[in-house]
């Protein structure tokens, strides 16, 4: 038996709090989350999403806007209790992906993939959760289920000829009687019929919106194919083999997210991305520290700095990647590391192998995306 999100609450919240819960206090804990859920507010999942990372801190006024939520449910609730809110959280953020009825779902479940670099996990489950949706998610968009054609549509209505008594304009009674149930059973057949056009042309617009959504898939995946096996990059107007190693990762992910344009993107995206990265010796396809990895994109400054989607300010903590690319373009090589490092807090020197970093550029493009359809304004 698969149990939900909510089902798994109650033990998911023991788990994390580390000790038994009260009926009681499981009951205010679920009456704040049931009051939270429905938010469509995607600046408000956003602020959540960060309060759950350690990204907003308690001191922030919008960090106690939350801790006031829970405060309508329970007034003994700390405001300094911060891995309480944060385990809350992520159990809000847990059942609103499993939701799947927004964009919303899609933003948070990736959300949480791309801030994977530098975890600071309160509820373990959540990553593996919003990895696995994401996923299946994304295959899910991809596959199309048709539905029956459109109905044939067969009139039925009668003729109805009202009679009338020989010599006079006027019909008996039996003749009117009968004349009004074979117009009562005509209007009833009209309405059958009228139900059964209605019926046929929703189900025409629904089978011209699947075709429409298949068309679109085979459309997208075809382009990415024939990019795949042409190795030639769009961007630098160059064969794959004479990049550098850096460029090629780069370069990788942001013409693979150009080709992408389903929401939430592909799913299993690092098995097309080993594709064109596969044509790099051994002695390439080393494991390189984040700084230099970042640093390649100075060598194709002028080609690519207007192929960088802008980043919302509020999404620098869920874009670190390109963030960094933004940033060393713009800025000196000592600069921009000291700005990187202050910014999203992670360490140039860690070391990925090209697939990694390629990949996780590939998911800020694709977040980036998610995110544009809400038409937030700065």
């Amino acid at each position: 038996m698969n149990y939900s999100a909510k089902d798994l609450f109650p033990d998911h919240y023991t788990e994390g709090i580390k000790r038994d819960a009260s009926p009681e206090e499981l009951k205010m804990r679920r009456a704040t989350i049931d009051r939270l859920l429905p938010e469509t507010d995607i600046l408000k999942w956003v602020l959540y999403i960060k309060i759950y990372w350690g990204i907003v801190k308690e001191e922030n006024s919008e960090y106690l806007s939350v801790v006031e939520e829970f405060k309508t449910d329970d007034e003994n609730f700390l405001v300094k209790n911060n891995n309480l809110l944060r385990l809350l959280l992520g159990l809000l953020i847990i059942e609103k992906i499993e939701q799947n009825s927004t964009f919303i779902s899609d933003f948070l479940g990736l959300s949480v993939i791309t801030h994977a670099l530098s975890p600071q996990e309160i509820f373990p489950q959540l990553y593996n959760y919003s990895a696995n949706f994401w996923i299946e998610e994304c295959e899910r968009k991809r596959s199309v289920i048709f539905p029956k054609t459109p109905v044939k549509i067969k009139a039925s209505l009668a003729k109805v000829v009202l009679p009338a008594v020989e010599g006079t304009p006027y019909p008996d009674s039996d003749s009117f009687q009968t004349f009004k149930t074979s117009l009562n059973s005509s209007i009833t057949s009209l309405v059958k019929d009228a139900n059964a056009v209605i019926n046929g042309y929703n189900s025409l617009i629904d089978y011209t919106s699947k075709l429409q959504t298949a068309y679109s898939a085979v459309a997208e995946e075809t382009n990415v194919l024939w990019w795949l096996f042409g190795g030639y990059s769009d961007l630098l107007k160059k064969p794959f083999q004479l990049l550098s190693p850096e460029g090629l990762s780069i370069v990788v992910a942001i013409e693979l997210a150009r080709h992408t344009k389903i929401i939430p993107g592909i799913g299993k995206v690092d098995n097309i991305i080993n594709r064109p990265l596969s044509i790099l010796s051994p002695e390439q396809a080393v494991e390189r520290p984040l700084g230099d990895l970042i640093g390649g994109i100075t060598n194709y400054t002028e080609e690519l700095k207007q192929e960088l989607p802008k980043i919302d300010v509020r999404l620098t903590s869920f874009c670190p990647f390109l963030f960094g690319l933004q940033t060393a373009i713009e800025y000196a090589d000592v600069e921009w590391k000291a700005i990187f490092i202050k910014t999203t807090g992670i360490n140039l020197e860690r070391t990925l192998s090209l697939q990694q970093f390629s990949g996780q550029l590939y998911k800020e493009l694709s977040l980036l995306r998610i995110f544009k359809t809400f038409n937030v304004s700065e």
